[in-house]
């Protein structure tokens, strides 16, 4: 062989290891992974266990409201602030798309929220975006959240 030859090949062979195939799309076990994480989160919000949806979580996982909230040890620090203070009665969740491939996927939700402070009946409804990341050991946990919503009084309890 001439060095020519060689120099292609080397080239050729190089070029195909740099060469990844896209990340396959997620299957029906993954989709069923995400929306059993956002049943649990509504299982524990309902409960007023709210603080065990930390566990749902990535360690670097990020909260993007007004400010970012890095590190699921900063969200816990936020979320001690409320937690102690609303008594969550109960979440409906709708899962509006899920949509993802490889090891990153997110989730579209609308929410309804019902809790209580000050022995008041509130109401949180509005939109959740979660960006899900698959970990090590395949499982699905909440890498970014956002969302937004409104917080009225609760209106089927205060007409009853």
């Amino acid at each position: 062989m001439n060095s020519r030859t060689i120099l292609t090949v080397a080239v050729m062979l190089g070029a195909a290891a740099c060469s990844t195939a896209p990340p396959a799309a997620l299957t029906a076990d993954d989709e069923a992974a995400i929306r059993a994480v956002v049943d649990q989160w509504a299982s524990n919000t309902a409960a007023n266990r709210f603080m065990d949806n930390l566990d749902l979580y990535t360690e670097d996982a990020v909260e993007l409201l007004a400010t970012a909230v890095e590190g699921k040890n900063a969200i816990r620090e936020r979320w001690a602030g409320f937690a102690d203070e609303l008594a969550f009665t109960d979440s409906e969740l709708n899962i509006r798309e899920i949509i993802g491939m490889g090891d990153t996927a997110y989730a579209w939700v609308s929410y309804a929220n019902r809790y209580e402070t000050d022995g008041e009946p509130w109401v949180q409804s509005g939109s959740w975006m979660v960006l899900f990341r698959r970990g090590p050991d395949g499982s699905w946990r909440l890498h970014r959240n956002l969302w937004s919503g409104r917080t009225d009084p609760d209106s089927a309890r205060s007409a009853s």
